[in-house]
């Protein structure tokens, strides 16, 4: 039902756990990054690489992304 991704803080981890988030959440089920903050640029990007296609969206007021198409 809910994937939360809190893990390293550069490109190949954030790439690797999102392919990683995005195999086990169900369909409907709700993935979630931590710390995604232009601070942690190669993460952002890792993330962003992975979930190509995937619609996203920064959650207003926190470092969390949630993949978009879980929230409607």
């Amino acid at each position: 039902d809910l994937v939360l991704v809190d893990g390293a803080h550069d490109y190949e981890h954030g790439y690797r756990d999102t392919l990683t988030a995005l195999r086990l959440v169900r369909p409907g089920g709700i993935v979630l990054w931590d710390d995604f903050d232009p601070y942690w640029h190669g993460l952002v990007h890792g993330v962003l690489d992975a979930a190509e296609g995937r619609t996203t969206a920064k959650l207003v007021g926190t470092s969390l992304l949630v993949l978009d198409d879980a929230i409607y």
